[in-house]
């Protein structure tokens, strides 16, 4: 009986240094979640009670999403696709052009004939609608496109982070 007993606590010592190592490590991976530093997540107290945290659940998912590497590279890409929607929708707006030109007709410091003008034009390139249009239609696919990868990335971060903090 002696011998089985020694053998159940060396076995029950074992599984306890195990279960320490698996804590410590869940306790790593929480903090690489949360991107929090190594001195605001010290210890989690007593292990046999529901781990406590100072974030609030809303406040932990508005820091997990502002600073998640690759939330804000998605969101830079959805801003630049959204900048080249623009550029590419103004060029169906027609072009203003604006000029003024002062001649002179004689040497004279004074000149006695002199030609002041003011033009306008107006231009509108007519022959490349199509082009235009299937590049603007391409443009707000990858706008859609970009948007969901956005939504599915935030739900993939939240999701991780409850089950973390859960």
């Amino acid at each position: 009986d002696m011998l089985q007993a020694r053998f159940r606590m060396e076995s029950a010592s074992i599984e306890y240094e195990n279960a320490e190592m698996e804590y410590r490590k869940a306790l790593l991976a929480l903090k690489s979640i949360l991107l929090a530093k190594d001195d605001e997540i010290t210890e989690i107290e007593h292990i046999l009670e529901k781990p406590q945290i100072r974030f609030e659940k809303e406040e932990l998912l508005g820091r997990v999403f502002s600073l998640r590497p690759e939330l804000l590279a998605q969101e830079k890409e959805l801003k630049r696709l959204e900048m080249v929607y623009k550029e590419r929708k103004a060029a169906w707006y027609p072009k203003i052009d604006a000029d003024l030109q002062h001649l002179r007709h004689d040497s004279s410091f004074f000149p006695q004939r002199r030609s002041d003008q003011f033009v306008i034009s107006f231009s509108l390139p007519i022959f490349d609608g199509m082009g235009r249009y299937y590049g603007l239609k391409g443009i707000e696919r990858e706008i859609a496109s970009a948007y969901a990868n956005l939504l599915e990335k935030r739900r993939l971060a939240e999701l991780e982070t409850l089950q973390a903090l859960y």
